[in-house]
């Protein structure tokens, strides 16, 4: 059985895409810098439980966490920190790498 090539291109499921996924924030320990990985959802999961409007949410925010298991280790909870990352956190990191090097 054949069918039209129009048919089979047809997306059955249409996703939303409006808005940011959260899921896609970038995340970063305070302390040491590094990059936080962790599975996927967790960042929806967290901020389901906390008091912060996703439609505010864009591509430069990201989440900040004050320890990694990398710079703590043996620690399993650490605080987190939303925040948005434009030109005086920029400028801030930058002080801090120059003062660090």
């Amino acid at each position: 059985m054949h069918q039209p090539i129009n048919e089979l291109h047809r997306p059955r499921f249409i996703p939303d895409v409006t808005g940011f996924d959260p899921d896609l924030m970038y995340v970063e320990c305070k302390h040491c810098s590094r990059p936080v990985l962790w599975n996927k959802g967790r960042t929806s999961e967290i901020l389901q439980d906390v008091d912060i409007v996703r439609v505010e949410l864009d591509s430069s925010c990201m989440i900040l966490t004050h320890g990694c298991p990398r710079c703590t280790p043996g620690v399993t909870k650490f605080r987190l920190q939303v925040i948005r990352a434009d030109e005086v956190y920029a400028e801030e990191q930058q002080t801090q790498l120059i003062a660090h090097a």
